[in-house]
């Protein structure tokens, strides 16, 4: 019951399925991995720490549940991680994929700041679309 006002606040579309229902307790099919399910409903009890590293899931997981409040969370949760050598590439695909302007921007600059050597391995990692984000800005500079 709980979960069931919790979820119709976060998502007032949701009040006519309940209402609908007479079965109890109601069954919902979810097509996500434990992982995200728990993620998601701790974050509507407020836990907000356990998104990192499952962003993706629970971004989808927001979306389909119309979840506007963890989708916004997990790309907070994008846009506030260092970003590293090692996290360059999935950090780079998500800014892309979820259009975070200043994490865009974020890796661009790990990238020219921090002069560090990325291999030909990882730079085949990174989305096309940052190659061309790269290659745009270095040319901007010399117009």
């Amino acid at each position: 019951m709980v979960v069931t006002i919790l979820y119709t606040s976060w998502n007032p579309s949701s009040n006519a399925f309940f209402n609908e229902s007479n079965d109890i307790p109601i069954e919902i099919e979810v097509d996500f991995p434990e992982s995200i399910v728990s993620r998601a409903i701790e974050f509507c009890y407020g836990k907000i720490d356990g998104i990192q590293g499952f962003e993706d899931g629970l971004i989808e997981f927001a979306e389909k549940y119309s979840i506007k409040s963890l989708k916004e969370a997990c790309f907070e949760s994008y846009e506030t991680q260092d970003v590293t050598i090692e996290k360059l590439c999935p950090l780079a695909s998500a800014a892309f994929k979820y259009n975070l302007r200043s994490l865009k921007h974020d890796c661009l600059d790990f990238i020219i700041v921090s002069n560090v050597d990325i291999s030909h391995e990882k730079l085949s990692e990174l989305p096309v679309e940052f190659l061309v984000f790269i290659a745009k800005k270095y040319i901007a500079r010399f117009s």
